[in-house]
């Protein structure tokens, strides 16, 4: 245990020291009872609270990576871990932030475990539960909260319910005790007198349990709720009126407890309006507290949050159509726009702070609100769009009247009132929109071009408020989809122009609305494509770059990922028009990759760069083969050799894949440059890294595919089937193992490979039977039918029939029958033609058709897929779609644009039935008579439509 508090204390050093310390903590992952010594460290009292914080860091994310895994901790570590980690949790009452990070590990753990290998933990938990001391209480309470709120999103089936109703039965009535224990001791009013800690531990576990009550109804509403309900809602209710100033702390823009209580139960009432209306007789009761709530509240920042959620429950209720008759007349719409929508829509000095002092921030809060950070504005275009759906001529007309009122007051010099009707006019014109496309439907009461060419186009054309210049910038990128690919163009010089501008909202938002206007696709086609960006493209890279480059550190060169994007998007649209500055574009990539290596610190940023030299090396180095050898070179030798020789993990992913890119499209004559590189990746270290494995996988297919001959002649196939072992052996990666393997069968003589079939087959079947699951199993019918399949190169059924007798005499129809034919029919579209095609080898093989009742299992597997066919002819698409959300390590960023679509093994047959049925047909004259009496047993109207088919095709079977 010293020494890992020893490793822990590295580890947080900057220095060499601390790569060698997370080495060897990684290393000692493997090592039984490193769970448990963690759990120790934590919990000593004497040890410093850095180290105690890092080990339950560590602990939770080791536990994160490797409780999915059967073998990667022993059962016994398993056991001891869930024995002894809630009564270690409890024991940090006095320590939130340990407690919270063995909450999370707790909740890591129960949604793999819990209820089936985990049922003593909600009881343990219950048990904890005291009368008094709620820093026990609270540390309970989050543990259970962290557990249940998973339900909130999740798609229903059988085993939710089952998990939920198991919670349910253990856990309502002692939540409802220290429901109404921690109200009574709230509204005593001895609460006052309570010292200020313990008056927080209980503010903080209300809004546990109002999270926890959200948690308990999110899937469906249960008895136990419903038969309590009156008495719940009259806790809730209580908690919207201002029935205890004291509560509140009066100053701060930080919400306070009463705040994030009150935000919590409008998400109840929320959810109780949308799904169990039935069941809410006191919603009218309920509108009137929030209403009167919303009107009251200040501009304070700390209460955003509540209002937020307040107004997406005032919207739900608007929505509804049984509620229209309440509110259908003139003043209480007046009155709805007038204090809720106009005031939550101005922008306040705060927001121009932000706009100045944290423009990021700004940026990032208007485009990506969280449930944790929306916006006042936000909020209030959502409810007026929700009363747009009831009264949308009504709504129209009073809007209309505040922003001619606004812009009246603007011609007064004042830019704040021009900002609102820009934002009054956006939440009135737009009714649909997605984040791929803006603004998808208008309303027709609204001219938006008009409204743009009068008002907004000036601030975009010339110096304006920057305020105003987003302003205009965000119009464009809101209606994007309203504009004709002509007026897209005519403004595309303008944009380019603010990618200039010092203002950093500015540039950032040129940059965004740049971005998703070139990415826009209607009737499946890019509306903006290379010939049309070909004349400044080079000049919109450059001055992403020079932005990028004036940062004066790594962490800020990377802080902005709208930069980044926005360079890809231009790549990916001008495609090949790059190649005659191909060679300077990627120096500027090559040299911003090199300064992010030192320090990663934006996922995100990240991701893209990698993205912008994976599209640069499609589209010009694999149009102009030429020019590889160049790229090639300024790749491996530059960033890529720096990132891995000084192991810059975050990074290797990105690397793995655009190495594997350039050597899948070398064509002929790979580069001896490539060549050392695959002894390395063998390397052990190199795949404990999760997200390395998908890439690493890739890589190695690619070098079977260009160099399968070298790697044969220096005896290097059992290194790769030791890859293929471990891989094997992980529920979680078992998938990538068979894509190795079937990189073997595709690219390695037959002939070679018949020396490693045996213990291939073994490994599979034993872990068949020790832990078979649905993604092992079909991954397994995949690789059979693949080599079933491939008897053009000398694989087929003859080589499987060998490699199952090597095993043991006569086992492939035994694994065919009991493992492999029963589980066909599961198999996914991407992998049925290979399959398809599998199956008619396996049944048109002289060795097959002695196994008898096998083959008629075999073929009623085939008919069944005959009945329902597919068009094997449809191409793959060539869109490139980035994702959003990218990360390191746990998650494997894939590199889109270094993808491409997979390539049909058997373009030669392009109809399954014809080929089916020309094979049998074939097959059939080769051995007459035997096939007829292996058909009698199946079923009719399985065999009727092969019959038919062949009949009118002039085939029979004989």
């Amino acid at each position: 245990m010293d020494s890992i508090a020893v490793l822990l204390s590295q580890s947080l050093q900057l220095g060499p020291q601390r790569k060698q310390a997370e080495q060897q903590l990684q290393q000692g992952e493997s090592q039984a009872g490193f769970l448990l010594l963690l759990l120790q460290l934590l919990g000593q009292e004497n040890a410093p609270n850095e180290i105690r914080l890092a080990a339950a860091v560590l602990l939770k994310n080791n536990i994160r990576k490797n409780w999915p895994e059967d073998t990667a901790i022993s059962v016994q570590d398993r056991n001891t871990v869930k024995a002894q980690i809630v009564p270690a949790m409890i024991a940090l009452s006095s320590r939130p932030p340990l407690q919270a990070q063995l909450g999370e590990a707790v909740a890591i753990i129960a949604e793999h475990d819990f209820p089936a290998n985990w049922d003593g933990l909600i009881d343990q938990l219950v048990a904890a539960l005291t009368e008094s001391d709620y820093s026990i209480n609270n540390g309970v309470l989050t543990t259970a909260h962290s557990i249940f709120k998973r339900w909130r999103s999740q798609f229903r089936t059988d085993d939710l319910f089952r998990e939920i109703i198991y919670v349910l039965e253990r856990f309502c009535e002692p939540f409802l005790g220290i429901f109404r224990r921690t109200d009574h001791l709230l509204s005593d009013p001895s609460y006052h007198s309570l010292p200020e800690a313990q008056r927080v531990q209980l503010a903080q576990a209300m809004i546990l349990l109002t999270q926890i009550y959200h948690d308990l109804n999110s899937q469906d509403l249960p008895p136990f709720f419903e038969d309590n309900n009156n008495e719940f809602m009259g806790y809730f209710a209580k908690y919207l009126v201002e029935w205890n100033a004291q509560f509140d702390d009066g100053g701060g823009e930080d919400p306070t407890p009463l705040e994030k209580i009150r935000a919590s139960i409008c998400e109840i009432v929320e959810l109780y309006s949308q799904r169990y209306l039935d069941a809410f007789p006191q919603m009218g009761a309920f509108v009137e507290r929030v209403w009167t709530l919303v009107i009251g509240l200040g501009q304070s920042t700390k209460y955003d949050v509540l209002i937020s959620k307040a107004l997406k429950f005032l919207s739900t209720v608007v929505r509804n159509p049984d509620q229209r008759g309440a509110i259908d007349n003139e003043a209480t719409l007046n009155q709805f726009c007038e204090k809720i929508i106009l005031p939550n829509m101005q922008m306040r000095e705060h927001e121009e702070e932000m706009f100045e002092d944290d423009p990021l921030e700004y940026v990032r809060r208007d485009l990506e609100p969280t449930s944790d950070s929306d916006t006042r504005r936000s909020a209030a275009t959502e409810f007026t769009r929700a009363l747009m759906e009831q009264f949308e001529s009504t709504i129209t007309t009073i809007i209309k009247g505040y922003i001619a009122n606004c812009l009246q007051v603007f011609s007064q010099q004042n830019w704040k009132a021009k900002d609102t009707a820009i934002y009054l006019l956006t939440s009135i014109a737009s009714k649909g929109s997605t984040s791929s496309h803006g603004v998808s439907s208008t309303n027709q009461l609204i001219d938006v071009i008009s409204f743009f060419s009068e008002h907004v186009f000036q601030h975009l054309q010339n110096p304006s408020h920057p305020i105003l210049e987003v302003d205009a910038i965000k119009f464009l990128y809101t209606f994007r989809n309203q504009l004709s690919k002509e007026q897209i163009l005519s403004v595309l010089p303008l944009l380019v122009r603010h990618l200039g501008s010092e203002n950093y909202v500015v540039y950032s938002y040129a940059a965004i609305t740049l971005e998703r206007t070139l990415a826009l696709r209607r009737d499946g086609k890019q509306v903006i494509e290379k010939d049309d960006v070909r004349i400044f493209a080079q000049d919109i890279l450059v001055a992403i770059f020079n932005k990028i480059g004036e940062a004066p550190t790594p962490e800020k060169k990377a802080e902005n990922e709208y930069l980044a994007r926005a360079a890809m998007r231009i790549i990916l649209v001008a495609q090949d028009s790059l190649s005659d500055v191909h060679e300077a574009i990627l120096d500027y990539l090559v040299g911003i990759t090199t300064e992010i290596s030192k320090n990663p610190s934006n996922p995100r940023f990240s991701q893209y760069i990698f993205e912008a030299i994976a599209a640069l090396v499609r589209f010009v180095g694999g149009t102009h083969k030429q020019l590889l050898p160049n790229m090639t070179n300024k790749l491996l030798y530059g960033p890529f050799q720096m990132i891995l020789g000084q192991d810059v993990q975050e990074f290797q992913p990105f690397v793995f894949q655009i190495v594997a890119q350039l050597l899948e499209i070398q064509g002929e004559g790979t580069p001896d440059a490539f060549k050392p590189l695959l002894a390395p990746l063998m390397q052990p270290t190199l795949w404990e890294q999760r997200g390395n494995v998908p890439p690493l996988v890739r890589l190695l297919k690619a070098f079977l595919l260009r160099v399968s001959e070298d790697i044969v002649a220096n005896n290097q196939i059992s290194n790769i089937l030791g890859v293929f072992q471990k891989l094997i052996g992980s529920k979680v990666q078992d998938v990538y193992g068979f894509e190795l393997l079937e990189g073997l069968i595709e690219n390695v003589p037959a002939q070679t490979m018949q020396d490693y079939i045996a213990p291939v087959l073994t490994l599979l079947l034993t872990r068949l039977q020790a832990s078979k699951t649905d993604q092992f199993t079909r991954a397994f019918i995949h690789f059979f039918m693949l080599t079933a399949a491939l008897d053009d190169k000398g694989y087929g059924v003859p080589f499987l029939v060998s490699g199952f007798d090597k095993v043991q005499p006569g086992l492939l129809p035994q694994v065919l029958q009991s493992v492999l034919l029963p589980e066909v029919q599961k198999v996914t579209q991407r992998d049925r033609k290979v399959v398809y095609i599998g199956l008619v080898k396996l049944l048109t093989n002289t060795q097959t058709i002695q196994m008898g009742k096998v083959w008629s299992v075999a073929m009623e597997s085939l008919l069944k897929l005959f009945i329902n066919p597919q068009d094997l002819k449809a191409a793959g698409t060539n869109e490139i779609l980035v994702d959003d959300e990218s990360g390191y390590q746990t998650t494997y960023a894939r590199l889109a644009s270094s993808d491409y679509p997979p390539a049909d093994r058997f373009p030669s047959v392009t109809d399954e039935r014809s080929f089916m049925s020309s094979s049998l047909d074939a097959f059939s004259r080769n051995v007459p008579g035997q096939i007829p009496p292996l058909l009698q047993g199946i079923p009719n109207e399985l065999l009727s439509p092969l019959v038919q088919f062949m009949q009118s095709n002039g085939q029979t079977i004989v």
